[in-house]
């Protein structure tokens, strides 16, 4: 019986999603899955539904129905540019945009045979940028999923009617596996306002299980009230980027359970974590290796194999399937006693805030402005975010103005670097190295164009 069928046949009162101050019932949440799935089946044709709704409970609806009737959801933040927006969906060979249902107690209905599901078919398409810069889209099946929901409830012993709180936006991995957790130990899934709400939804929720990458926690440590709710939660997993040393000593000093984990879109989130309360042995700890889940070191990389890998990327508009569901990371790790540590990238990406940043893609739409310059990409650390982009012109002086309208129009808020530095070099054919410019900028050795901070 699949996860979906399991958790529908829950007794017909008991409350299994909040949205704000309303309480959906099991019955209530089957009336709104049948009429989804009615208005995907009148208003759509293609195999691969685009979702870009505001409201997340909609688009969790949208999702399940697209399970029952063999589709696949392909979930995108709405607050992408459109023009970041047409660049993931080149990736896909086809697709129909599909537009929010409506829901009412009027509306038609569409049956759904939750056991008859196929577990393996493909459900699930999440873009990531990953190591290339290039955009792809992760697919994953509803068997992927439940292998991971099923290792966090084995790992942190979830439990029927234990409080999620979706504090993660469902385009990514780390939203869409919260609700599949919630789905799989048939508990409660508390939708609140979004990332930016967090502290107010935490203290009106009371979670026994929340996700939150280091800047939302850090954002939540300058509330006692929020704080005071994190301490009793059973676990609050951090992940999306490594949080500083200081973050977590005020955590664990305030005895928040944190759990620092690791994982990635193509894993379907944890691969390994800490568990609750518990600090890393090392910067480079990031935990124990998850129930189900292999993991072993190839060429100095992590590489995970099992049945929570992804089945494959979308890529170009072709279809890429995963070699005998393994997934080669480029982060260089080491595994001693069943625990994991990670000793930095083999290419240049770095996190911000718990999103990818791929300096190749950004430096790839600038150096298309200017023939005179290049562009060269780099973190700058932030106590909030972990990292944010900075910029480095290298050669012409380039136009300003054109250079902050291309990445407005291009590239989403996250992925803008927020300081341009300018290096009037002309000897353009040298390989840009980014240590030495790192240490140019430590220097103060480069001049300053443009900052937003400051």
């Amino acid at each position: 019986m699949t996860s979906l069928a399991n958790f529908l046949e829950l007794p017909s009162d008991q409350v299994v999603i909040e949205v704000g101050d309303e309480r959906i019932t099991t019955r209530v949440l089957t009336q709104h899955l049948e009429q989804v799935a009615c208005w995907i089946a009148e208003n759509s044709t293609s195999q691969k539904l685009v979702m870009t709704f505001s409201c997340p409970y909609k688009t969790w609806l949208a999702s399940l129905a697209s399970l029952a009737l063999g589709r696949i959801a392909v979930l995108l933040n709405p607050r992408f540019p459109e023009g970041q927006k047409q660049k993931l969906l080149k990736n896909l060979d086809s697709y129909e945009e599909l537009s929010e249902p409506l829901l009412g107690p009027n509306r038609p209905r569409l049956a759904i045979v939750a056991k008859a599901l196929a577990p393996h078919h493909p459900w699930l398409i999440i873009f990531t940028s990953g190591s290339s810069g290039q955009p792809k889209g992760v697919v994953h099946s509803l068997a992927s999923l439940q292998e991971s929901a099923q290792s966090f409830i084995s790992f942190y012993q979830a439990k029927e009617g234990d409080r999620f709180l979706l504090s993660l936006g469902l385009f990514h991995i780390g939203g869409f596996i919260i609700a599949m957790r919630a789905l799989e130990s048939r508990g409660v899934l508390v939708i609140g306002g979004g990332a930016k709400t967090v502290k107010t939804d935490l203290i009106a929720s009371e979670p026994d299980f929340v996700s939150l990458v280091p800047a939302q926690l850090h954002d939540a440590l300058e509330n006692p009230s929020a704080s005071q709710t994190l301490s009793k939660s059973k676990a609050v997993l951090i992940g999306g980027a490594s949080a500083a040393k200081p973050l977590i000593e005020k955590s664990l000093a305030l005895t928040i359970p944190i759990s620092l984990c690791y994982g990635s879109s193509e894993t379907a989130a944890q691969v390994a974590a800490l568990p609750p309360g518990q600090p890393p042995a090392s910067a480079q700890h990031v935990g124990q290796i998850m129930p189900g889940r292999s993991v072993r070191i190839a060429d100095d990389c992590v590489l995970v194999q099992g049945a929570g890998v992804m089945l494959g990327y979308w890529r170009t508009g072709h279809f890429e399937a995963t070699d005998d569901q393994v997934y080669q990371s480029q982060d260089l790790g080491r595994v001693e006693g069943g625990d994991l540590f990670l000793m930095g990238r083999k290419d240049t990406v770095f996190q911000s805030g718990g999103e990818n940043i791929a300096p190749s893609e950004i430096e790839s739409i600038l150096n298309h402005l200017d023939s005179g310059a290049r562009y060269l990409v780099l973190p700058l650390a932030d106590p909030r975010l972990t990292w944010v982009p900075q910029l480095v012109v290298v050669g012409e002086k380039p136009n300003l103005e054109r250079v902050l309208q291309a990445m407005d129009k291009q590239l989403a808020p996250f992925k803008r670097p927020v300081k341009i530095y300018w290096d009037p070099a002309r000897n353009l054919e040298q390989k840009l190295q980014r240590q030495s410019y790192l240490e140019k900028i430590e220097l103060k050795q480069l001049e300053v164009l443009w900052e937003r901070y400051g």
